[in-house]
């Protein structure tokens, strides 16, 4: 199963937010029934789930650059 990421546009610019696909899932538990559309996120090492938190690493970097140098000042405010 091939899954592609939905992305919408952060306010701030224009790099796309990674939005998380929802795939229809049943479970069915001791006589409860749930739908869990994120359930595919439960594969921690399938492709489709690392593709996916590479798009959300690779969005938290470019979101984040401007802020690299109050990062290191904070962390060398707190040591």
């Amino acid at each position: 199963m091939a899954i592609a990421s939905q992305a919408t546009t952060a306010s701030s610019d224009s790099t796309p937010v990674p939005v998380a696909p929802q795939v229809p899932h049943t479970i069915e538990k001791h006589g409860d029934v749930r739908q869990d559309p994120y359930f595919w996120m439960s594969k921690r090492d399938s492709k489709e789930v690392l593709e996916y938190l590479a798009q959300e690493n690779s969005f938290y970097e470019k979101t984040m650059k401007p802020y690299e140098a109050l990062k290191k000042q904070i962390y060398t405010e707190i040591r």
